[in-house]
């Protein structure tokens, strides 16, 4: 929680637990299981917000978002 978003160890956090889940819940065809595909994809619950076309997103939207998926 006390990392930005795009810190190396919050990659390395969200693979190694993908991969534990993966090994707990198996992979039936190669496909994650449902549990291990609702921890990876959880949004923030806010809105999609639209970024004006050659823009860049607000830095600090980006960190609140991944703040509240956590």
């Amino acid at each position: 929680m006390s990392l930005p978003h795009n810190h190396p160890d919050v990659d390395a956090w969200l693979n190694s637990t993908i991969n534990l889940l993966n090994e707990t819940f198996g992979q039936t065809n190669g496909e994650m299981h449902r549990n291990t595909h609702e921890f990876h994809r959880v949004d923030s619950g806010l809105p999609v917000w639209k970024v004006p076309y050659g823009g860049y997103p607000n830095p600090h939207e980006i960190q609140n978002r991944f703040l509240l998926r956590q």
